[in-house]
């Protein structure tokens, strides 16, 4: 299985910090909903610009399996 999910949660994860540190501030919690909101904006930024997961285990078995289809003529 890939971290794929991992980087998408990085950022939905960071996106809900934003709309709760704004929740925070409408609330009359300003100083915490602005640092909820800056924690929320760096972890964004974070899984926004972190490089897409590779999947060597998945792209291991592509390899076996199209070895194993030329071989047997599956493949053309």
């Amino acid at each position: 299985m890939c971290e794929r999910q991992a980087k998408q949660g990085t950022i939905i994860g960071g996106l809900i910090f934003l709309v709760g540190g704004y929740w925070l501030g409408s609330q009359g919690h300003g100083p915490f909903g602005d640092l909820v909101m800056g924690l929320g904006a760096v972890v964004t930024l974070l899984g926004v610009t972190s490089p897409q997961p590779t999947c060597d285990q998945a792209l291991h078995r592509v390899e076996i399996l199209t070895r194993i289809g030329l071989e047997h003529g599956w493949v053309y």
